[in-house]
Order: structure tokens, then sequence, then C-alpha cells
């Protein structure tokens, strides 16, 4: 007997645990790292992306995201990231963390603007910028002299 009434006591508790998928919260990352495709003056044709250290810690840390960019020529030296990314839901929010050694402007879809300067971790919300379906992160850096460095992580939340 006792038996019988766990067999239907815990089916019971198990279904009190579904919930509704229209309530279930998930996160997109978009991270630096190796898989940048990087373009300028120096590379016109375009190269992936080196992942670098971060010399003797100048730079400030986004964790989980990687420092790109090396600049071979060590003078002033322009570049653009691009990256692609497609959502299937609409986004609740959207906060872009970007690094840079000089400096760096980031849109989405050529709206919001996001501007970093060396030292400095910069959050910018973005979520206006960002729609169902393809979206494109581009980011613009510029370093004036030395290694460049760029690191960045966009956390897109959304509601499945």
């Amino acid at each position: 007997m006792i038996a019988a009434l766990l067999f239907f006591y815990l089916p019971l508790a198990y279904s009190q645990e579904c919930f509704d998928i229209n309530e279930v919260d998930f996160t997109f990352y978009c991270r630096s790292g190796s898989d940048d495709w990087i373009v300028s003056s120096d590379y016109p044709n375009g190269l992936w992306a080196t992942v670098i250290s971060n010399p003797n810690l100048v730079w400030a840390v986004i964790p989980e995201s990687d420092f790109i960019w090396k600049n071979p020529t060590y003078g002033a030296c322009n570049i653009t990231v691009t990256k692609s990314f497609f959502l299937i839901a609409s986004a609740t929010s959207v906060n872009l963390y970007l690094v840079c050694d000089d400096y760096a402007t980031a849109t989405i879809n050529d709206l919001n603007s996001c501007k970093a300067t060396y030292g400095s971790v910069s959050i910018c919300d973005m979520t206006s910028a960002i729609k169902t379906g393809l979206n494109e992160l581009k980011i613009e850096a510029q370093n004036t002299g030395g290694n460049g460095g760029l690191s960045y992580k966009l956390e897109v939340n959304i509601r499945l």
C-alpha cells in the first residue's frame, strides 16, 4: 500500500516542477577571440584575429573575453571587426562590455554607439539596437602607437 502511494505521489511532485516555456530566460554571449575577422589598411583583405596577452595587466579586463589584435608595425593603426549573429527571439536586455588600446567605437546594426578609451571598461546598453533575426556588431578601433589590444563581450538576454 505504501509503495502504491509513493508511486502516485512522486509523479505529482515532479509535475509541480514543470515550467511554462514562455518564462525561460536565455543569455547569449558574443566574445572577442580568434574567430574575429580584422580588416584594416595594414590588412586590406583581412585576417583572423590573434589572441594576445594583456601586457603586464595594464589593460582593463573583461572576464571570459580574449584580447585580440597585436599591431605589427607598432605605429598608428585602425582596424574594423565585424561579427554577425542571429537571434530567434526579441531581446529583453543587451549590454556591451568594451576595452581598447587606445580608442574604440562599437555599433549594432549601425545604431547605438558605444565608445571606449584606454584603461577602462565601457559598459553600454545596446538593447534598442537589437532585432529578432540577423544582427551585426561592428567595432572600429584605433591604436596610436605600440601594441594595440581590443576585448569585448556582448551579453544578450532573451526570453524563449
